[in-house]
């Protein structure tokens, strides 16, 4: 049996499967959304004209990323179905409108002007907060989030002009929408039943929040944020069987070096300081979890065997006697001996290279023998000395890198927050709006959080990440029924409770179905072989399953107890200049 690993093996087993896999979740997401648009309007016109425009956008996807010089890389390889998955909601709220629209007034052209008028800009809006919970992760400083972040940011915002532009011209063709499109009785008595729910209960509603919330609350705090260097790759693949074979035999393959400065050239000749180096190769081949370490120590003490007859009790460095005959042998580069111990010392004879090889033992048990073991023992031999001694290699990049972009993610998503909350007050110019909308929107990323951590599922790059992006797809639902409740409270700005009522009755649908395609949509992602990617898709999902409940109950819940409707007699022109836009178009 032959057994291959390291870090450039295991990159290359990711980059053969991603090609794969993106073709797979294009087509099941696009399935999955076709299904979904056909079984929601009852029409299959309805459903290929919109899934034309998604497909449209699939294509602009690919060839912007292309424009752009980005690499197919395991994220920017969702970027299709992503585009799928979220470009139906609009195609859902504008449809799911226009029929109401033609319902109340039977004219194809006039439905659909007034369908732009009413919910362009918030349309505009939703696009743009989930294009900001992509766009924040271009702050990280990390290239390939960067790259992820900015493409998908620049295609969801293209989504609104395809849908704005593409699905009015279509529709104005085609056939008259029938009423039976808009009818479901299912859906329609649980708007009725879920409205009266709010306005009867709101304090039920609270007093569950607050359970749930101090239920997750107690995962949160069993939530642990580790990471592998292996994590995507899944837990009975070969080359998971290869690094564990590497491990039980070989102590691992994530390389660790040490670099020792002797402060003056040829200072690796000092033997003082050769035996202390010695004694720190001796205390880390001890250690569980290394493998034996390699320097020029070794080649040193191979010598001195070598002439003592290869006598394994003579493993060791020379002494002062032996010291001159074993050292004649390393004169000239022609001696393989000598060739291979110029590997680990420069050519000044300054530095000592000193490597090691450490298991997949995750972040967390890394950095404590990191910390706790091999650093203490560094300063023990060689500080009072003042001799520089760093650390360095992958391994350290690696756990470094992790513990720095789990910060910039957590940064991300405060800056998502920041920029839809601003977002937010320009469109509705109310305090009062803006923190009921994040609070309901928050709450599903608190649920979330705390299932993690009762799941046992770590904080790591590959579930950080869904944080801020799931905040810029959640508060689309609470924008489009704030944007209605806005305006039926302009009609009467004392009856909030009516108000509610009808943003519930008009709005409710359209989010159900939106966050139904939405949850389908990202649960393909749960068949991949990359577990960052199974992540991704599983936590995004039943985060905005959550939302969807925060949005439909406690988002009405909350302006029924805490809004009175009066700051709506105010003229909001913050916004006037994007309305006008979209009106134009």
């Amino acid at each position: 049996p032959v057994h291959y690993s390291g870090i450039p093996y295991i990159r290359d087993t990711i980059a053969s499967k991603v090609k794969t896999e993106m073709q797979l979740f294009l087509g099941l997401s696009i399935i999955v959304t076709a299904i979904a648009l056909l079984l929601f309007f009852r029409s299959w016109l309805t459903m290929l004209f919109a899934m034309l425009g998604i497909v449209i956008m699939v294509v602009w996807s690919i060839g912007i990323m292309a424009l752009l010089g980005y690499k197919i890389t395991l994220l920017t390889a969702l970027l299709p179905p992503i585009i799928v998955v979220i470009g139906v909601p609009n195609s859902i709220y504008l449809i799911n409108m226009y029929h109401r629209e033609y319902a109340l007034q039977p004219n194809k052209i006039q439905a659909l002007t007034t369908v732009v008028h009413n919910i362009g800009l918030a349309t505009f809006m939703t696009n743009f907060t989930t294009a900001v919970g992509f766009l924040v992760l271009a702050f990280t400083n990390i290239v390939v989030l960067q790259e992820f972040g900015l493409v998908v940011a620049i295609n969801i915002m293209a989504l609104f002009l395809v849908s704005i532009i593409f699905i009015p011209i279509i529709f104005s063709l085609l056939p008259a929408p029938d009423t039976r499109h808009l009818k479901s009785h299912l859906f329609n008595g649980l708007m009725h039943r879920l409205t009266h729910v709010v306005a009867s209960y709101p304090t039920a509603i609270f007093i569950t929040v607050v359970t749930f919330l101090c239920m997750a609350g107690i995962g949160m705090a069993k939530l642990q944020a580790v990471s592998y260097m292996a994590d995507d790759m899944p837990p009975k693949s070969q080359v998971i069987r290869d690094l564990q074979f590497f491990e039980t035999n070989f102590g691992g393959i994530m390389p660790l070096d040490i670099i020792i400065d002797t402060g003056k050239k040829k200072g690796v000749q000092n033997w003082a300081l050769l035996k202390k180096i010695d004694k720190l190769q001796t205390f880390l081949a001890k250690q569980p979890h290394i493998a034996q370490p390699i320097s020029s120590i070794n080649f040193l003490k191979a010598a001195r065997q070598a002439y003592y007859q290869d006598n394994p009790a003579y493993y060791s460095l020379p002494t002062s006697l032996d010291r001159a005959f074993i050292l004649r042998y390393f004169q000239g580069t022609q001696n393989h001996l000598a060739a291979c111990a110029q590997n680990f010392v420069d050519s000044t004879g300054q530095h000592l290279h000193l490597s090691l090889k450490v298991a997949d033992i995750g972040s967390k048990k890394l950095y404590k023998l990191i910390e706790n073991v091999i650093q203490p023992k560094i300063h023990e031999l060689f500080d009072h000395q003042n001799i520089p001694v760093h650390l360095t290699g992958s391994t350290l990049l690696f756990l470094k890198g992790n513990l720095f972009l789990i910060k910039n993610l957590l940064n991300s998503l405060i800056l998502a927050i920041f920029l839809i909350a601003s977002i937010m007050a320009l469109l509705f110019g109310n305090l009062r709006i803006i923190v009921i909308a994040i609070i309901a929107n928050l709450i599903p990323l608190c649920l979330t959080a705390g299932l993690m951590g009762y799941l046992g599922i770590l904080l790591k790059p590959s579930t950080a990440i869904i944080f801020s992006i799931v905040f810029g797809i959640a508060v689309d639902d609470a924008i489009h029924f704030l944007t209605k409740y806005r305006s039926a409270l302009k009609n009467n700005p004392t009856s909030v409770p009516m108000a509610v009522k009808n943003s519930l009755q008009e709005t409710g649908l359209s989010m159900i179905y939106t966050s139904m395609v939405l949850f389908a949509g990202f649960v393909v992602f749960t068949a991949s072989e990359f577990q960052g990617t199974v992540a991704l898709g599983m936590l995004t999902s039943m985060t905005l399953l959550f939302a969807m409940f925060t949005n439909l109950m406690l988002l009405p819940a909350l302006l029924l107890r805490f809004d009175t409707g009066k700051h709506m007699l105010q003229t909001n022109t913050g916004h006037s200049h994007i309305k006008n836009i979209t009106n134009k178009i």
